[in-house]
């Protein structure tokens, strides 16, 4: 066996078990769901509610820097239906016509 050949067998175990290792950690962060922090520490966007009306087209209640913004989606795009700032709140009346007074 010469020198080549020894020096062969060590690059290509190095080379297998690097694979290996990185085939591993692979595997556990998929099976884990292993999450990576932001940047900043905290997420800018998050999903508050989702309902699908079908495949295509639902609604979605999202909160964006202390904003929440009701949307709908379609094939067409992304819609903005109501945008509510932070302290603001929504007056529901109980009469039946809606109105307030």
């Amino acid at each position: 066996m010469t020198l080549y050949d020894v020096n062969l067998w060590k690059f290509l175990f190095s080379s297998a078990a690097v694979i290996g290792l990185l085939l591993v950690v692979y595997y556990f962060v998929n099976r884990l769901g292993v999450a990576f922090p932001s940047r900043r520490g905290a997420q800018l966007i998050e999903l508050l509610d989702y309902r699908p009306i079908d495949r295509d087209r639902g609604f979605l209640l999202v909160r964006v820097r202390g904003r929440e913004f009701f949307l709908a989606y379609d094939r067409g795009g992304i819609y903005l239906l109501k945008d509510w700032k932070k302290n603001e709140e929504d007056v529901i009346s109980d009469s039946p016509t809606g109105n307030c007074s």
